[in-house]
């Protein structure tokens, strides 16, 4: 079965029977590269952020490059042995691969990766598509009725500088810019935004 890319240019890619194409008027065209490493067999194809092509074949994980380069950024975590049946960049730069055999693996941008598999809580090993949502999840389907979620767990302390001035929280609300408004003691409201204060005033509704 065919699988389709769009690249950030707006380019649809599709990969079929391990060929890298693009469709035109159409008639799907085949890639050929004008610079090696070959990339006769590709597996699967997703967009980047940066505008080029995430390609994953013959054990390889590669990244095309423009109309003609490929480069070749090392082997994949599970080797050459497992196909690779779904492929996503998400929006913070992860790249996560799901396998027919070995369940789903996350590449961080810093080059460390992380494997789910039934083992440690994945529905299915055989991984059939990804999706992420506005809020970043990341959505996978796997086989035997399987959907699962990834989602980011980051617990963060705030502590302002001057320790709120010992003053108890009250309220906490989202501000129009993104930040937050604290409430505190004595009708003392903060604005905090970005992990820093960056106003203060006191009002009557706080």
């Amino acid at each position: 079965m065919p699988s389709f890319a769009k690249d950030k240019n707006g380019e649809l890619w599709v990969v079929r029977g391990r060929l890298l194409g693009t469709l035109r008027k159409g008639q799907l065209v085949p890639w050929v590269p004008t610079v090696q490493p070959d990339t006769s067999d590709v597996q699967r194809a997703c967009a980047s952020r940066d505008g080029g092509l995430w390609l994953m074949g013959s054990g390889r994980v590669k990244k095309l490059i423009g109309q003609g380069t490929v480069v070749d950024l090392g082997p994949t975590p599970w080797g050459g042995l497992d196909s690779v049946t779904a492929l996503l960049e998400t929006k913070s730069g992860d790249l996560l691969a799901g396998t027919l055999h070995e369940g789903l693996f996350l590449l961080s941008p810093d080059g460390t990766s992380l494997h789910f598999t039934r083992q440690n809580g994945l529905s299915h090993d055989w991984v059939l598509d990804l999706c992420e949502d506005r809020e970043r999840n990341v959505w996978v389907g796997t086989g035997s009725g399987g959907l699962d979620v990834l989602r980011r767990r980051k617990v963060e302390m705030v502590k302002a500088p001057d320790d709120w001035q010992g003053r108890a929280i009250l309220s906490v609300a989202p501000s129009a810019d993104g930040g937050l408004w604290v409430g505190r003691r004595a009708r003392d409201c903060t604005g905090w935004t970005k992990g820093r204060r960056n106003r203060s005033r006191r009002r009557t509704d706080c």
